[in-house]
């Protein structure tokens, strides 16, 4: 998957992510047991994508300097 469309992934989940826990907060006081499981779920899947773009960002300076 190219930089970009992870940067794009990622931008969505943590959109989606505040998006879900200002739902949440509106709806009751506080995360239940589950809804907070979701919430840290998109927050690593959001961390995972960080460190992809990383590595991915790494490699394309890396063959950028090569040339």
């Amino acid at each position: 998957m190219p930089l970009q469309d992870k940067v794009d992934q990622r931008v969505k989940l943590i959109a989606d992510a505040r998006e879900f826990l200002s739902e949440c907060e509106k709806d009751h006081e506080g995360l239940t047991a589950d809804e907070t499981a979701r919430f840290n779920k998109m927050h690593d899947d959001a961390d995972t994508l960080k460190a992809e773009i990383d590595d991915l960002a790494a490699e394309e300076k890396s063959a950028a300097d090569r040339v």
